[in-house]
C-alpha cells in the first residue's frame, strides 16, 4: 500500500446542477431579472469557483493528477445519508419513496463492487464568466470505466447537504501526484437552512438567550474545569462556550450534561470541532483533519500547531464516540504520513 504526504485540501459544495436528475431539488428558483432558471440536467462537472490561479495549483493538471474514490468512504457516505432520505431538508426528485429506492439500489451496487479504489480522470475549463470547472472526459468507449466509477457516487449524493472534500497528496516512492476525493454529509458544514438555524439556536442555548434545562449547571461545571479554551486559551468567559464532546442530541439523558462531556472553547474553536475538522486523541493530543485547509489552519494560527490538553479517563468515551462519529477521517485505504 503506498504511503502519502499530504500537500493541501479544497472543498466544494455538491450542486444541484451536478446532481443525478432524479435526486435534483424540487424547486423553482428566479433570476434577478424575474425570468425562471432553467434546471441542470445533471452535466457531470464540479464547480470550483472563480479563483482561476489557486485552483490550477491546487489541482496542477499539468503534472496528470490521479483521481480517486475510496469504496469505504462510499459506504460510509451512503450510510450517514439515509436519515435525509427518509426525512429530507428539500424535496428530491420523484419524492421520498423513489429516492430511497434509488438509495437502496445503490447500496446494492456498491456491496457487489470488488474494487477498494476507483479510478478517475478529470479535465478543466475555465469560461467566460471566470467560473472553474472540472468534469470527466467525453464518455466513449475508451472512458466508460471512469464515468462508470464516479455514477457510485452520482447515484447516492444529495444535492446541496452534500460537500465533495478533496486531499492533494504526494506518493513518497514514487513522487506521483494523487487527488483524493471523498463525499461527506453532516450538519454544520452543508450550509443549508437547517444548519444555519441549529447553529443559531445552540449559541443562543450556550449564551443564556433561551437555556436548556441543565444547561447552566453544566457550563458551569465546565466551565470549571476548563477556565479556557483548550485550544487557543483564550479566557474572556464571554468569549467562550461550553461544548459537547457527544453530540447532545445523540447522548441520552446521563450524558447530555456530563461534565465530563464537555470542553471549553470559543464559537469559531466550537465550530470546527463540530465540523469535524479537529479532535483530541487519548492522549489530549489535537488532530486536525485531513480535509482542513492549509490556509484556514494558517489564519486561525492552527498550522504546524502542537497542542495537548488535560483529559481524564472519564470523557475518554465521549472522545471516541467524536472520533468514530464526528470527525472527517481518511479511508483506512489511504495512509498518510506526517
Amino acid at each position: 500500500m503506498s504511503l502519502f504526504k499530504r500537500i493541501d485540501s479544497f472543498d466544494v459544495t455538491f450542486a444541484d446542477s451536478f446532481a443525478n436528475p432524479e435526486l435534483k431539488v424540487n424547486e423553482v428558483r428566479v433570476h434577478t431579472n424575474g425570468k425562471e432558471a432553467k434546471k441542470g440536467v445533471g452535466e457531470k462537472r464540479i464547480y470550483c469557483g472563480h479563483d482561476e490561479k489557486a485552483l490550477d495549483e491546487f489541482f496542477r493538471f499539468d503534472l496528470n493528477p490521479i483521481f480517486f474514490l475510496q469504496k469505504d468512504d462510499l459506504e460510509e457516505y451512503s450510510k450517514a445519508i439515509e436519515p435525509e432520505y427518509l426525512n429530507p431538508q428539500y424535496s428530491y426528485g420523484n419524492g421520498i419513496q423513489a429516492t430511497y429506492e434509488i438509495w437502496k439500489r445503490n447500496n446494492i451496487r456498491l456491496s457487489l463492487l470488488k474494487e477498494e479504489r476507483l479510478y478517475l480522470e478529470f479535465e478543466h475549463k475555465y469560461d467566460d464568466q471566470n467560473r472553474y470547472y472540472v468534469s470527466l472526459p467525453r464518455r466513449n468507449k475508451e472512458t466508460q470505466p471512469l464515468h462508470d466509477n464516479w455514477d457510485y457516487l452520482r447515484e447516492v449524493c444529495l444535492p446541496r447537504v452534500s460537500r465533495l472534500l478533496f486531499v492533494k497528496l504526494l506518493d513518497t516512492e514514487t513522487g506521483k501526484l494523487y487527488i483524493y476525493i471523498k463525499p461527506f454529509y453532516g450538519g454544520l458544514i452543508t450550509g443549508t437552512k437547517k444548519s444555519y438555524e441549529a447553529l443559531a439556536k445552540t449559541l443562543k442555548d450556550e449564551r443564556g438567550d433561551k437555556v436548556r434545562k441543565g444547561q447552566e449547571k453544566y457550563r458551569e461545571q465546565v466551565f470549571n474545569r476548563y477556565s479556557y479554551c483548550v485550544v487557543t486559551h483564550v479566557t474572556d468567559p464571554n468569549l467562550l462556550v461550553a461544548c459537547h464532546i457527544k453530540d447532545y442530541a445523540k447522548c441520552n439523558q446521563l450524558e447530555q450534561y456530563d461534565k465530563f462531556n464537555g470542553l471549553t472553547m470559543t464559537p469559531t474553536i466550537h465550530s470546527l470541532f463540530d465540523m469535524g475538522y479537529l479532535t483530541f486523541d487519548e492522549n489530549g493530543k489535537m488532530i486536525l483533519s485531513d480535509f482542513f485547509r492549509n490556509n484556514d489552519r494558517r489564519c486561525l494560527n492552527l498550522y504546524g500547531k502542537s497542542i495537548s490538553i488535560p483529559l481524564t479517563k472519564e470523557m475518554i468515551p465521549y472522545l471516541n464516540w467524536h472520533n468514530e462519529h464526528t470527525f472527517i477521517r481518511t479511508s483506512r485505504g489511504v495512509q498518510i504520513v506526517q
